[in-house]
């Protein structure tokens, strides 16, 4: 699952899901591996980042 389609998920910008994915990963709870510019996701990083939306008030 791509930024764009857990975005496109729960309605919200895909800059909204990029904010917390960086947010996290400053906070040192996530480490995402990179392949260029663009983010590979994990399955835990996409469970913990649906958490953070819903927590947020986003309904998927």
């Amino acid at each position: 699952m791509t930024i764009r389609e857990i975005a496109k998920t729960y309605r919200v910008r895909p800059q909204v899901v990029y904010t917390i994915v960086r947010d996290f990963e400053a906070l040192g709870y996530l480490e995402i591996d990179r392949k260029g510019r663009s983010l590979i996701l994990n399955d835990g990083v996409i469970s913990k980042v649906k958490r953070e939306l819903e927590r947020r008030g986003y309904q998927g």
